[in-house]
């Protein structure tokens, strides 16, 4: 992955990613839009 996509993936996920028990579903549900391994959206917001 890019870095300039690694950092729209992190602007794009924290912006949906809320805290607290539905976190994990919207990250894989950001995983599948973006097309990418839910453990890569997990990465970049933790780097957020």
């Amino acid at each position: 992955m890019s870095k300039t996509e690694g950092v729209r993936l992190a602007d794009f996920g924290v912006k949906l990613l809320p805290t607290g028990a539905d976190a994990g579903v919207k990250q894989i549900v950001i995983a599948k839009i973006l097309k990418v391994k839910p453990s890569a959206v997990t990465q970049q917001l933790d780097k957020a």
